[in-house]
């Protein structure tokens, strides 16, 4: 604990650190308000459209949920079990038996977590959400549950944010899992309707990691695929002098491998990738034009001949089996080989560990052996973590704004009304009046009522930007200040 207080930073007494050790105190924005002041659009009709295209009472009365699991907390093997959701290209919405629960499914080979906008009671949303995961995954709730995280509100948004920036990633900075999340969201998006609060916080965490990108080094870190290449050419014995061009093999045609190809081919090696696919396999080479592709079944007659073999595919077994590696061993020259296994499930068989010669580095190794940079990481780390607190806190008072937005509408409808009650109580004095004169009158007391609202609209957003009273309370509060339902029901009475 001790550690956590000297790297992490306060916020209302409540302590800020990378490993989450508590975050009650984000509720009470506005401490940064001053480095990063808080634009809002003007309170016109187009904006009070917007804002009452949610349901009623969804921004005020909900917040963000994630359930889901991690490489923090969770072992390879468990991970392994889950990949169905990453393996799957399309969802179908989350839901349960007792309601539906739109949601963002975020499945990488590091993380499966649920994204949800949840209006009910904490732990009734966290269970419907876990059940909802286990459903997508195809496998019982008890098998991963003691493994699952739920965070709920502040937290939630603030582990997004870290989550989009790469901040959360085995490799911090990783480029890949911005695209990641997008992805997930469009294909959500696409297969159902997402809340309007749970899309628009998805927006604003994405838009929130380019600017912490841009302001740090994380734009120019590498990819898991890419780190791992690095890792497993730099602990290879160097190749004896007059031997052959160093030859890797690469499995896969997906993302993951490639990265790994363009690692690779900077790093000056051969390549070679097989896979199943000659579509793949044909758009990989058009894109590297020194690299030698064909189908997965030459792997047993090139593998004697590397150095490296990459495994990245998307296989439900293992592809490459000890008898295999054992063949190939007893053919090659007296040089270790070592095998990069980035799949989830894992692509290459456990006992392979075993053979002698041979080195396997899997997922929950690279936790391990991933190298780190020393001070100037630390300091990127620092300052990457202290935006994205920063930023969590810019969309904690925009959501906030966004749920006193009903009662910014309310107070302005009925304002209208009032005009509109007081121009027909004096409507017999202005018989006489040319059409030129009644629409004069018109404009003036619309002025009138604009004029005399917009301190109070002002008001009610900047209240609800730094206030720590939830969305619901908030607005039950804004409408006993200011009697709306009392003058409703006066102006509809007379």
């Amino acid at each position: 604990m001790a550690a956590a207080r000297r790297a992490g930073q306060t916020l209302n007494g409540c302590l800020f650190t990378r490993d989450y050790t508590e975050l009650g105190g984000l509720d009470a924005a506005g401490v940064l308000s001053s480095a990063n002041p808080v634009h809002h659009p003007g309170c016109s009709q187009r904006y009070m459209r917007k804002a009452d295209a949610a349901m009623p009472g969804e921004w005020a009365r909900g917040q963000l949920m994630v359930v889901g699991l991690s490489y923090h907390t969770t072992s390879l093997e468990k991970r392994e079990q889950l990949a169905p959701v990453s393996a799957r290209s399309e969802q179908k919405g989350h839901c349960t038996a007792e309601r539906p629960m739109s949601g963002v499914l975020l499945a990488t080979c590091n993380r499966i977590e649920l994204y949800s906008w949840v209006t009910g009671r904490r732990g009734r949303s966290a269970a419907m959400l876990a059940r909802a995961l286990a459903e997508a995954a195809g496998v019982p709730l008890a098998t991963f549950e003691s493994d699952l995280f739920t965070k709920s509100g502040p937290q939630a948004l603030w582990h997004l944010v870290r989550v989009v920036s790469g901040l959360d990633s085995l490799v911090v900075g990783d480029v890949q899992i911005h695209g990641q999340v997008r992805a997930a969201l469009r294909v959500a998006s696409a297969n159902g309707s997402l809340p309007a609060p749970l899309n628009g916080v998805f927006e604003r965490a994405l838009e929130a990691s380019r600017r912490i990108r841009r302001a740090t080094a994380f734009g120019q870190r590498p990819s898991v695929a890419s780190a791992a290449v690095a890792l497993a050419l730099g602990q290879r014995s160097p190749a004896p002098t007059g031997s052959e061009e160093p030859t890797v093999v690469v499995l896969g045609a997906g993302a993951v491998a490639r990265e790994a190809v363009q690692a690779l081919l900077a790093a000056g090696t051969r390549v070679i990738l097989l896979n199943r696919t000659k579509e793949h396999r044909r758009r990989l080479a058009a894109d590297h034009s020194t690299l030698v592709t064909g189908p997965l079944e030459l792997l047993p007659f090139v593998l004697p001949r590397a150095i490296l073999l990459v495994c990245a595919t998307a296989a439900r077994r293992p592809i490459v089996d000890r008898a295999m590696v054992q063949a190939a061993v007893v053919r090659r020259p007296r040089l270790p080989l070592w095998i990069l296994d980035l799949a989830v499930p894992r692509a290459v068989e456990a006992s392979t560990r075993d053979v002698p010669g041979v080195q396997v580095i899997d997922m929950d190794d690279l936790e391990h052996l991933c190298p780190i940079e020393g001070l100037q990481r630390s300091a990127t780390l620092q300052r990457g973590e202290a935006l994205a607190l920063e930023e969590t806190l810019r969309i904690t008072r925009w959501v906030r704004v966004r749920a006193m937005t009903p009662a910014i509408v309310e107070l302005r409808r009925q304002g209208e009304e009032i005009r509109a009650l007081e121009l027909r109580r004096v409507g017999r004095c202005l018989r006489d009046l040319s059409a030129a004169q009644r629409a004069a009158i018109d404009v003036m007391t619309t002025a009138i009522v604009n004029q005399f609202l917009h301190g109070p609209t002002l008001a009610l957003r900047e209240a609800a930007s730094q206030s720590a009273v939830g969305g619901h309370r908030s607005h039950e509060l804004v409408k006993q200040t200011l009697r709306l339902d009392r003058l409703r029901r006066g102006t509809n009475s007379q």
